[in-house]
């Protein structure tokens, strides 16, 4: 129950663009200015590296979609909206490939929540040369973790999943380190096609092709 200094505080809208910022003060005090009363807007609460406390979106949120929108009103302070950020939990593991073994570099880990929505202020992070990743300052809650490499291996879901729906929840509690959530990357299949002007017929180079889930996060 003490101050906690040195929080980075952002306004965001719903898409996640950042509007203003500001850091705590040894108090816990701080102020977001400069906003537009004609929207609204959810708060974020990000502590510094090495902190042991969790991100979260008021009020004690981990996803943009869980956040309640706070309103503005023209030459006003709108007050209290306050958060007891709990301890952060945390999530590591190693990414190999599957047919040789070796650790994978790069590879984009991503976490969500079960309906694939992603955690806004720790979304996730990429291997080391070494294959290893470790994901801290995440709230206490149930989580699904993306592994998706740039090259021909398929990205996957833990354990060893496809789709979101047959991945492996992640359960953590305050202060829970969840390790070994490692991922073996196989051979992935590919998609391709020919994109081309409706009106005329022609073809159209060096558009850019993104793969997206059911929720529009892009794969």
């Amino acid at each position: 129950n003490l101050p906690a200094a040195g929080i980075y505080v952002a306004a965001l809208d719903a898409r996640g663009n950042q509007y203003s910022y500001a850091t705590t003060d040894s108090s816990g005090h701080y102020t977001l200015s400069g906003l537009s009363p004609s929207a609204s807007y959810r708060v974020d609460f990000s502590p510094p590296q090495g902190s042991p406390l969790a991100s979260e979106l008021y009020p004690s949120g981990a996803t943009l979609q869980a956040a309640t929108a706070v309103p503005v009103t023209v030459g006003q302070t709108t007050p209290n909206i306050n958060e007891t950020l709990s301890l952060g939990a945390s999530i590591s593991g190693v990414v190999t490939d599957g047919a040789t073994g070796f650790p994978i570099g790069s590879v984009a880990v991503t976490i969500t929540d079960g309906a694939g929505q992603l955690l806004y202020a720790t979304s996730g992070a990429s291997t080391e040369q070494d294959g290893s990743y470790d994901i801290t300052n995440l709230p206490p809650g149930s989580y699904k973790i993306e592994f998706s490499s740039e090259g021909a291996l398929a990205f996957q879901y833990y354990n060893d999943a496809s789709t979101l729906s047959a991945a492996t929840s992640v359960n953590l509690s305050a202060g829970q380190s969840a390790t070994n959530i490692n991922a073996a990357l196989t051979q992935g299949g590919t998609l391709k096609g020919t994109l081309t002007d409706a009106s005329t017929g022609q073809a159209i180079p060096d558009a850019y092709v993104d793969v997206l889930d059911a929720h529009g996060n892009v794969l």
